[in-house]
C-alpha cells in the first residue's frame, strides 16, 4: 500500500508505504525545503505540493495494491475510519 496522509494538527502531509507487515509512515518535509532535513522530503514533497491550492482541502490518498480483495468491504472499512475521525 502507498498513500499521502493528512492529518490533524499538522499541516504537512506523511508518505505511507507499506508491504505485508512492514510499514513506513514519514512527514514529508516542505516543498520549499527542497528535501533537506527531515525523511521524506524531496519526491514526496514535490508529490504533495502537486496541484495543491492556496487554502483547498488537503485530501487523502491510498493506493492498494493486490488480488483477491473484497473491494466492497475494503471500501466499507476505509469509509468507517474516516467517519470515526
Amino acid at each position: 500500500m502507498k498513500g499521502l496522509l493528512h492529518f490533524s494538527g499538522d499541516p504537512r502531509p506523511h508518505a505511507l508505504q507499506a508491504v505485508h507487515e512492514v510499514w513506513d509512515l514519514k512527514p514529508c518535509a516542505p516543498a520549499a525545503a527542497g528535501g533537506g532535513g527531515e525523511a521524506g522530503g524531496g519526491a514526496d514533497a514535490a508529490v504533495a505540493a502537486e496541484g495543491a491550492e492556496e487554502g483547498a482541502q488537503p485530501s487523502n490518498q491510498l493506493v492498494v495494491i493486490a488480488s483477491n480483495l473484497d473491494t466492497a468491504a475494503l471500501e466499507r472499512e476505509f469509509l468507517a475510519c474516516m467517519a470515526a475521525s
